[in-house]
């Protein structure tokens, strides 16, 4: 999606409206439902605080269920964030406000999920350290490369703001990637996707349940970039 970003911030026509409340609508049934979740296991803490026995929802044991929470959470809101900086950036670009509020309301609860996913992690006694240390890891991993991924974007239209550390973020632009991403169909993206793969390839990471709302809000993502060859590509290496 940050190859293909321009075909969303410069389309000639606007994304449906349908299309970007469905995304609303299925990003906050997501939202709930990860505030549901951490919310049983910051009680199931309270209730039993040296315990590490089964969650009832998942099947896991408890610790592992917190850890595995945290990970769905960041990783899916590395993908939305991308597609969310772009519709922002797609507004300032048209001169328009069709999406921007809906995606900074969104960016705001991520933010939330975030911190409260991070809090319970550190205050979780039974989760062992290395498993603390693999969250955090993770969480850092998704902001650097949602900053590297964004920055471009960020740099066209001034939305340093919304970056996770706005000044590693403008470095990246400067240093690494020289004013400009290349081309999507340039080598450079190859190796900056098997950079993403290798940064997330470690065995400690689970693999994760998708969700039936995972996979709308995945779809409409995709359906919002204009059917053109690079759209293809996109959708065939979305397709894992």
């Amino acid at each position: 999606m940050s190859a293909y970003g321009r075909c969303i911030v410069e389309r000639r026509e606007s994304i449906p409206v349908q299309t970007i409340g469905d995304y609303y609508v299925h990003s906050r049934n997501r939202f709930n439902r990860w505030m549901r979740l951490l919310a049983d296991h910051s009680a199931s803490l309270i209730c039993n605080p040296t315990s590490s026995q089964t969650d009832p929802r998942s099947g896991c044991r408890t610790t592992h269920a917190i850890s595995d929470l945290a990970q769905h959470i960041f990783i899916n809101e590395l993908v939305s964030r991308v597609w969310m900086l772009l519709l922002i950036a797609g507004d300032r670009f048209q001169r328009r406000q069709e999406s921007e509020a809906l995606a900074r309301n969104l960016l705001g609860g991520y933010k939330t999920l975030r911190h409260r996913t991070v809090e319970l992690v550190i205050h979780n006694e039974t989760l062992p350290a290395p498993q603390r240390f693999l969250v955090q890891d993770l969480r850092k991993h998704t902001e650097n490369w949602s900053d590297l991924l964004c920055c471009e974007t960020m740099a066209r239209f001034d939305l340093w703001a919304l970056a996770y550390n706005p000044e590693e973020a403008q470095r990246n632009f400067q240093q690494r990637l020289a004013g400009s991403l290349p081309v999507p169909t340039a080598v450079a993206w190859q190796f900056l996707l098997d950079d993403i793969r290798t940064t997330f390839s470690t065995d400690s990471l689970t693999r994760l349940t998708v969700a039936p709302d995972d996979r709308r809000i995945i779809r409409l993502m995709l359906s919002s970039f204009p059917r053109t060859a690079g759209r293809t590509a996109l959708l065939s290496g979305a397709s894992v």
